[in-house]
């Protein structure tokens, strides 16, 4: 019934067509396209009134549809109805969803969210193999890798609820995936949230007990001027503790050979895998020769 979408015939003679041939014309010389219009003239049938005969009429059938009713139908279909007012369509459309803001991820977070993505590929991995036996075909991989948990960074602040990460992420790839994923975001930012809070306490604590009375100032700044050089050029060669971008370069490069290794794993069972479907196919395919010389021999 495609043909019936794009065919420019008669829509009448089309469906006549159909019962009695099984299939919709689409040029006019077609010998049973002739037969049929002809039977219809032979029959003094009335002018065919469809959206292919009459594409004028049609479409202000189309329009006039708001207010069609059973007491008014026969004058849209015979094109004498004028409506009495313009009708608003808007009401009976389904809402369109806004679609879920991303928001950027600073700097900052970066190291942060590299360190969430890999927990959760490696965990989630973990979970699809208590469910499914190590070997077959499909790898979790295949189902979420670096893309999903990417698209889950993003939308990290939306994720409420099964239904949003369903958004974000589309449907499951196999039973319970979504609801573990969910368990375990909602798990991290309740982690994160009280290592924020404690982190808050302690540094403000800090704070007030590091700040000196008006009299140790004073005498601080008294003693500047006797400092002596010696002592100086010992703060300056003094060991320093590392910066802030020290720290998260070393963070970098512990995440990203973590990943690696990861994925080196990940490739080596691959690989072993392949290795194993191969020697089956081989030795299958050893045996159905064997067995067809068997069969071949007098």
């Amino acid at each position: 019934m495609d043909a019936l979408a794009i065919t420019p015939m008669c829509l009448r003679v089309a469906f006549a067509m159909d019962n009695r041939h099984g299939y919709i014309p689409l040029w006019e010389d077609d010998p049973n396209y002739i037969e049929e219009c002809q039977r219809e003239i032979r029959e003094n049938m009335a002018k065919c009134c469809c959206s292919n005969c009459d594409e004028e009429n049609s479409i202000k059938l189309i329009d006039n549809l708001p207010a069609a009713s059973v007491s008014n139908f026969d004058s849209i279909v015979s094109d004498k109805f004028t409506a009495s007012k313009s009708y608003d369509l808007k009401a009976k459309y389904p809402k369109r969803h806004t679609g879920t803001r991303k928001r950027k991820i600073l700097p900052d977070e970066r190291l942060e969210m590299d360190k969430f993505k890999l927990s959760m590929i490696k965990e989630l991995h973990a979970y699809y193999y208590t469910i499914f036996k190590r070997g077959g075909s499909l790898m979790p991989k295949h189902l979420f890798a670096d893309e999903e948990a990417e698209a889950i960074v993003n939308s990290f602040h939306n994720i409420t609820t099964i239904q949003k990460l369903r958004r974000v992420i589309g449907v499951e790839a196999f039973v319970g995936q979504l609801e573990w994923l969910f368990k375990w975001i909602n798990v991290y930012k309740e982690n994160r949230d009280k290592e924020i809070n404690n982190k808050s306490g302690g540094e403000s604590e800090d704070v007030l007990e590091s700040q000196p009375s008006k009299r140790i100032k004073t005498a601080a700044i008294r003693g500047v001027s006797r400092v002596s050089l010696d002592s100086a050029e010992a703060l300056d060669h003094a060991e320093r503790s590392p910066t802030k971008k020290m720290i998260a370069a070393a963070t970098r490069n512990s995440l990203a050979l973590e990943r690696q290794a990861y994925n080196d794993m990940e490739r080596a069972i691959e690989l072993a895998r392949k290795v194993q479907v191969e020697g089956i196919i081989q030795a299958v395919k050893k045996d159905y020769t064997s067995q067809n010389l068997r069969i071949l021999q007098p």
